[in-house]
């Protein structure tokens, strides 16, 4: 197993076999939107589904949190409409390694497994505030000394660090892993809303980094799936894709 440090997304590869039988969603519902650009030459899908959907098809599947649990409990379902949100529960975090071993070894395509930004709901009252807050926590190298320094950010803050680390972050894998190979096809879903981040602000960082990315590197990639398991989602990512692809022809 290869392990490939980047700066803010750990991601682990594994190439192995494995049965579709084991899912709790049917390809059979899936629904399906294709951009197609002139200029980059990729065919970007939208998805109602899952990156599972994708194995042996994709080059590569990239899990977060919600992936790995899909993967890890048979009996997971998904609910395409409930988008409720959830703060992250650190408690449910499986190790990359572990759950690898364990659950996503027996893939066909390649697994890239992700640390999202974490955003979690502190227990403590803030008397300021007059309420919980959402905390979230930035771990960066000490390069003099090779130490973790942690920094944490409250409330609006910790939303608007980690919008900018999960921008961060889509943009490492869609660098890394679209000069592995040539041509690669990649399955992504929306990171970070299984751990804390708010799915209606997610959407748009990943229209828009995808969107950068391929107007930089127009030719890295033969297809882009980007795979939503929720309803309301997937009319989002519609909607700015519709806007920015056909509204400006």
């Amino acid at each position: 197993m290869n392990k490939t440090l980047l700066t803010l997304a750990l991601i682990t590869q594994g190439n192995y076999l494995y049965s579709m039988m084991t899912l709790a969603n049917p390809t059979t519902d899936i629904t399906t939107r294709h951009y197609f650009g002139a200029t980059s030459k990729v065919n970007v899908y939208l998805t109602l589904g899952t990156v599972y959907d994708h194995d042996g098809k994709a080059t590569y599947l990239v899990v977060g949190e919600h992936e790995k649990q899909i993967l890890k409990n048979p009996h997971y379902l998904i609910n395409s409409h409930d988008d409720s949100y959830r703060p992250y529960d650190p408690t449910q975090t499986d190790s990359e390694e572990s759950w690898f071993m364990t659950y996503g070894k027996n893939l066909n395509s390649k697994i890239i497994t992700v640390k999202e930004p974490r955003i979690v709901l502190t227990t403590a009252f803030d008397a300021t505030t007059q309420k919980n807050e959402f905390t979230y926590c930035y771990h960066k190298k000490n390069v003099k000394n090779d130490l973790l320094i942690h920094t944490f950010y409250k409330g609006d803050e910790a939303i608007t660090h980690a919008a900018k680390d999960l921008e961060d972050c889509y943009k490492e894998i869609l660098i890394t892993l679209g000069n592995t190979t040539t041509k690669p096809s990649i399955a992504l879903p929306t990171l970070g809303t299984a751990t804390g981040f708010p799915r209606d602000k997610a959407v748009p960082i990943v229209v828009a980094t995808i969107l950068n990315f391929l107007t930089k590197y127009p030719k890295l990639y033969e297809n882009i799936h980007v795979m939503i398991d929720k309803s309301s989602e997937f009319q989002l990512y519609q909607k700015l894709f519709d806007e920015e692809l056909i509204g400006k022809k």
